[in-house]
Parts: structure tokens; sequence; C-alpha cells
């Protein structure tokens, strides 16, 4: 009798949880527009197809739009295969590995078709262009030449040829300004030396934490690609170390460089990077840039240029 009552209680118990689960993902997927924890819930971990999630901004190309030619249908020897090592030990620190050669990171060295490799490591586009010619143009995991194709971090060199662009034309004075000349809100003993060019080479000496999935949903990482308010957010920063003394990549970084070329500008970043690079460059097709929420309609400076054939802007945000 009481092993009897105890399953039913626990079998009422397991289908309240499983209600209040429901229920929590339901309001979280109906409120991502508005708030951090929701899109933490009903989105978890960023990957190629978040464009599709947020709202953006449209980067019209113009008129006259450029081509390559195809690809040759052979490409050269070197581009059929990739060498790597398989089964290394993971570095002991995250910059580790972008300071190791291939002979010393352990291992097995292993050689495999580039196209097999590819699909491996879920590449959806792999080119490479010399002499403004195609010497390889392959795609993969279902994608085409037609696809879609997200920047994520790309974005930030974007972002920084727009701010030379802005300087020479007048509107930033220089790189060595300092950003609260743009930004004065944020004017406080340790920020008041951070110029441009510390934001553009990341040695600012602002606090960041959680690079990576190792900061979790609350780490620094998540905050500044999923904040439905990414202006106010930046808003937040504090000085940890000396400008100049530190290097650390810190996605807070692009965050304030757009709001300075916005308000130096004085329009939205995806419009000036249309105006200036996309159509003068003559981008074969229309791209949108991501944007944090409707309400706040700011680019996500750290990610979220997207362009290709099939680019549909999911906003009706003004350019």
């Amino acid at each position: 009798m009481f092993r009897t009552r105890f399953l039913q209680r626990l079998a009422i118990a397991l289908l309240l949880v499983s209600i209040l689960l429901v229920g929590i993902m339901a309001v979280a997927a109906a409120t991502t527009d508005r708030f951090y924890v929701s899109r933490i819930i009903a989105w978890r971990e960023g990957d190629f197809r978040d464009f599709e999630k947020f709202p953006s901004r449209p980067v019209p190309a113009g008129s006259k739009r450029f081509s390559f030619e195809p690809a040759p249908e052979n490409p050269p020897e070197y581009l059929r295969t990739v060498t790597y090592r398989r089964d290394a030990p993971d570095p002991e620190t995250p910059r580790e590995s972008m300071a190791t050669t291939l002979d010393s990171a352990g291992g097995t060295e292993v050689t495999e078709p580039l196209e097999e490799f590819m699909t491996e490591t879920d590449t959806t586009a792999f080119l490479v262009i010399r002499d403004d010619a195609l010497l390889y143009e392959g795609y993969f995991n279902g994608y085409d030449r037609e696809s879609t194709q997200t920047s994520f971090s790309i974005a930030k060199s974007f972002l920084s040829a727009l701010i030379g662009i802005a300087i020479k034309e007048g509107h930033i004075g220089s790189v060595d300004d300092p950003i609260t000349k743009y930004v004065p809100e944020l004017k406080q003993p340790g920020v008041d030396k951070i110029t441009i060019r510390h934001l553009l080479t990341m040695p600012s000496g602002l606090e960041y934490s959680g690079e990576g999935s190792g900061g979790g949903p609350f780490g620094d990482d998540a905050k500044t690609y999923y904040d439905p308010n990414l202006r106010e957010l930046a808003l937040t920063v504090e000085p940890e170390a000396e400008p100049g003394k530190r290097w650390e990549y810190n996605n807070y970084h692009p965050l304030l460089l757009g709001m300075i070329l916005e308000r130096a500008t004085d329009r939205p970043v995806a419009t000036y990077l249309s105006q200036k690079i996309w159509r003068p460059l003559g981008m074969e097709a229309d791209g949108s840039w991501s944007l944090d929420s409707e309400a706040s309609g700011f680019e996500k400076m750290e990610s979220g240029i997207t362009a290709g054939r099939s680019t549909s802007p999911s906003s009706g945000a003004s350019t």
C-alpha cells in the first residue's frame, strides 16, 4: 500500500514538474524579444542559423554587382587535401593553440580529402581567392551558392574598416580619440584613458569574463550576444587594468565602437556599411545585419552580418 501511494505521488510530482517546465519554455519562447533570460532558456547556445532568430536591418547591394568567374573544375593539388593533428591534447590556456606549430601540437598527423574534412567540421562554405580569381569554391552540409551565410566575428573586420572610413570623412577625429569624447556617459577614472585604438586592438583593460563556453549563460560572451539592449549593456563596462597593458578578447569593444560610429555618422551602422562598402565594392548579393531587438534596433556589432541570394531581412527596421 505504502509503495503504491509513493509511486502515485512521485508520478504526480513528475507530471507537475513537466507541466512547469513546458510552461517556462513556452513563456520564454514568447518573450525572447524582450528578455535576456528568455533567450538563454529558449535559444540556448548560438549557432550559424541564429540570423533567423534575430530581427535585422537590410544592407542593400548596389545596381552594379561583381561576380567572380567560376573556380576551375580541378583545383590545385594543395587544395585537395588537408593535414592536421587528431587526438592532440587540449591547450593549457585558451590562447596556447594560437601559438602552437603543427609539429608540436601532439596527437597523430592525419591527411584526408579537403571536402571530407570540411563536412566533418560542419563547414558550410570554403572559398580561396588569389589575384581576384577563385581558386576553389566549395559548399557543404546542405549549403550551396544561393544559401545565406553569417559572418560571426568577421563583422568586426567590417566594423574596423567603417571606423577608418569615418575618420577619413571627418566624422571621427582619430583612433587616438578617447572613447568618452563620443560616449560621455562612460566618464570615470580608468575609462577616460581608453581610446578608439584600444577598442580596435583590444588592450582596453575593461573587465570581461567568460570567454567562450566557459562563461556559462551569465558570462560576458553570452550577454554581449543575447542581450536585447546592447547599448545599455555596453554602458555597464568597468575598468580592470590600465589601458594598453593587457590584451584580452572582449566583445564589449565592438559594441562601444558601434555606438561611436552611429553617433559620429548620425545613421545606423548597417546603413553606413551599405553606403561605404557594400555598394561601392559591388557586392553580388544583398545583406543584412542582425539587431539586438526590434525595440532597441542596434546592430549586433560583434557578429551578425549575413549575405546570400536567399537573404531576406526579418525586420522592418529603417535603413
